[in-house]
């Protein structure tokens, strides 16, 4: 319901133009020109599928991070739709990106002194209306790990699928040493990329886990690449850090806490002193003698 809300937003309508210049071509008047396969024309429409999507997903995105975007005729909206406008006759190929209505609202509202709301609002302003699915809110406003890459020694290995795993409502977090390692090892894990032969699959992982074994502790890097809110994003982490994606797509890394060591006495403990006090059966509750 709301993802056709945003496609049919009112904001937008005046862009709905630069479909025709999105692959800056134009159909060729040569009739000897090549005539596309029916292959081809199947590519170039999954494409085109696929950028709408893309184009629709940024839509959302933009009117949830900008709620004013929705009110029509609002000082915002208004400006947003003059400043497609603009692009549409100055730069056309502002529209290739199928980001752009998150660009154009972005633009606009540093523009105009608008600050956008964070995830955990737009979480809350959704909730008010709508019921949240958390899976569907995450492919919206969520932290998605396209790559991550782990480097041991002279070998990069592919750890997407093993990582993508810990993103949740909070953001994304990793710890790039011994316990990554170890995590690594567990094959219920392991996943066979499409169109991977069982034998390469199990080469692959057996060759991961051979690098695990045998890795140097201390010379562990690792690469991630994220999408937040249609933008792609970079962050690298070395042995001993802690990196944190915030759920507002925030990067920090931080020193790994050394494991805490237990202190062992050296020698056994003495017995303990006695204090030459009576007890209560001796001296009497009162404190006087006792009957006998």
């Amino acid at each position: 319901m709301r993802l056709l809300a945003a496609i049919l937003s009112v904001v937008f309508l005046a862009a709905q133009s630069h479909a025709a210049g999105k692959s800056g071509t134009k159909p060729s008047a040569n009739p000897a020109a090549k005539v596309p396969t029916a292959k081809e024309k199947a590519k170039a429409s999954e494409e085109e599928d696929a950028f709408q999507d893309r184009e629709s997903l940024a839509k959302l995105q933009a009117m949830d991070i900008f709620p004013e975007m929705e009110i029509e005729n609002s000082a915002f909206a208004n400006a947003v739709s003059i400043e497609v406008e603009c692009l549409e006759c100055e730069n056309p190929a502002y529209f290739k990106s199928s980001a752009w209505p998150l660009h154009v609202a972005r633009k606009v509202a540093a523009r105009m002194g608008i600050k956008p709301i964070s995830t955990a609002e737009i979480r809350r302003n959704v909730a008010r209306n709508f019921e949240v699915d958390v899976k569907s809110f995450q492919k919206v406003h969520g932290i998605q790990i396209l790559s991550a890459r782990l480097k041991l020694t002279d070998e990069v290995f592919d750890v997407s699928h093993q990582l993508a795993g810990n993103v949740n409502e909070q953001g994304f977090a990793v710890d790039c040493d011994g316990s990554l390692l170890a995590a690594l090892t567990d094959i219920s894990q392991f996943e066979q990329v499409e169109g991977e032969a069982k034998a390469e699959y199990w080469t692959r992982q057996q060759k991961l886990l051979v690098a695990v074994a045998n890795a140097a502790v201390g010379q562990e890097l690792l690469d991630i690449k994220f999408e937040f809110h249609s933008e792609t994003f970079t962050a690298a982490a070395k042995s001993g850090e802690r990196m944190v994606i915030s759920e507002d797509g925030k990067v920090t890394l931080s020193k790994i806490a050394p494991a805490a060591h237990v202190v062992r006495a050296t020698e056994p403990l003495a017995a303990p002193k006695a204090t030459g006090r009576k007890s209560a059966k001796e001296t009497g509750s009162s404190g006087g003698k006792r009957r006998p």
